[in-house]
């Protein structure tokens, strides 16, 4: 049997959802060299298409960068990504 969302995330009402976006509103966005960032030893995706990387590397170079990589630090002065590493690749193309 499926779990219902909210049971999965922990946000049972409005309150929780709402209080979620806050936060989420809030986090630290700041620009950190490409060269501080490695990838996720823990990635499930283990094989990325050369022909896809290249293409979002030339939208990213048409477009800009639309949605951030998303880093922890790890180390001083070094961040691991958690969400792009798709991103990521095509940056390094």
């Amino acid at each position: 049997m499926k779990k219902p969302f909210s049971k999965l995330f922990g946000l049972k009402n409005k309150d929780d959802i709402i209080g979620h976006i806050e936060e989420d509103r809030n986090s630290n966005v700041e620009s950190i060299q490409i060269e501080r960032i490695v990838p996720n030893r823990y990635q499930p995706r283990q094989v990325f298409e050369p022909n896809k990387i290249k293409e979002l590397a030339e939208s990213i170079h048409e477009h800009g960068l639309l949605q951030p990589i998303v880093v922890r630090p790890i180390e001083e002065d070094m961040f691991e990504i958690i969400a792009g590493e798709r991103r990521f690749r095509a940056i390094h193309h």
